[in-house]
């Protein structure tokens, strides 16, 4: 049966990604006219219809709804007070307030997953819920769980928007109690921790597929993506991420529970997609994560002496690999040069 759509009322819809484009195409099946805010993915203005206008910002339209989706701007207080914000948030609030909320609920180990449509006040993911969809978690990827959502939001998401404006759901406060908070990721999170249990391990590779950037390790200065990999328990003491075997089955990498298996892998550099033991060799020591990438700031390494400098890698990205020495251990910084 084809849904009745609401011709009476116009909401603004502010969106970015994958995300932004699935919640506007939800949104128009129940909506006539949708005032969409420009925003840097052109994609979702795309999606615009003949009825559907294009606005430079939330306040050029007269609507008092406005629906956002992967919209990062901050929405000031006194906007909060022209108009009645609503918001899709990727976790079963009040959890995993904040950014990234798919993967630290995976790796928090969650039995059960989903999103929220909530309403938006002056703090971070905390106004009243609307509506929540809720699954149990059975080892799914962040791309399997995503897709959950989006066959969800195109079922139901006009209808819970609607029912709201006729005033037909009653919102329900949130229980900061149980609330969590959770920090934005960036590239640098993606890289391999080898001193993770292997149970972290795999949720790790659960919750880094895309769309979001693949585990990631630092060979010889370049950067490499994961593509293809197996993780094998397996108790021995050994230094961890230490390549300790390379032949045709892929490179062997100690691990805190065991061996993680690399096999295929991608660089960042030229895209090219290559097996492991073409790369890398059996004895090599990899960094530990959230080193490789830090910046030569003397701030950061106060009480570290004697940096000892020399240089890797080799075409287009040179690297100035600094090793810093403090009382029985070393850091080792890895700067690129121009």
């Amino acid at each position: 049966m084809k849904e009745t759509l609401l011709s009476t009322e116009r909401i603004v819809f502010a969106g970015n990604g994958v995300i932004g484009e699935v919640c506007l195409k939800a949104l128009q099946k129940k909506f006539t006219q949708i005032d969409i805010v420009k925003a840097d993915n052109e994609n979702v203005q795309t999606h615009r219809r003949t009825k559907d206008r294009l606005v430079n910002n939330i306040n050029e339209s007269v609507a008092h709804w406005v629906f956002l989706a992967g919209w990062h701007p901050i929405i000031s207080k006194t906007d909060l007070q022209k108009k009645c914000y609503l918001n899709i948030h990727g976790s079963l609030l009040p959890k995993y307030r904040g950014i990234h909320s798919i993967f630290w609920a995976i790796m928090n180990g969650e039995t059960e997953l989903g999103y929220t449509i909530h309403e938006v006040n002056e703090f971070v993911d905390d106004g009243d819920i609307l509506y929540q969809y809720r699954f149990p978690y059975k080892n799914y990827t962040s791309g399997e769980v995503q897709k959950l959502f989006y066959e969800d939001l195109d079922k139901n998401l006009g209808k819970v928007i609607s029912d709201y404006i006729e005033g037909l759901l009653s919102p329900l406060k949130q229980n900061r109690e149980m609330a969590t908070w959770v920090p934005k990721r960036n590239l640098d999170d993606c890289l391999v921790d080898f001193s993770m249990p292997n149970q972290l391990l795999r949720r790790f590779f659960l919750a880094l597929t895309e769309p979001y950037p693949l585990p990631r390790l630092i060979h010889k200065g370049i950067c490499y993506e994961i593509i293809q990999s197996e993780i094998v328990d397996i108790d021995y003491y050994c230094e961890l991420g230490r390549a300790v075997n390379s032949d045709s089955t892929g490179v062997y990498i100690k691990v805190k529970d065991g061996l993680l298996i690399i096999k295929k892998i991608r660089s960042t550099v030229s895209g090219e997609i290559i097996e492991a033991n073409r790369v890398i060799r059996s004895g090599y020591r990899f960094k530990l994560a959230g080193v490789c990438n830090m910046m030569h700031e003397s701030s950061h390494f106060h009480g570290y002496v004697n940096p000892q400098i020399d240089f890797e890698g080799g075409g287009k990205n040179r690297y100035r690999r600094i090793i810093y020495k403090h009382k029985s251990y070393y850091c080792i910084v890895l700067q690129e040069v121009a």
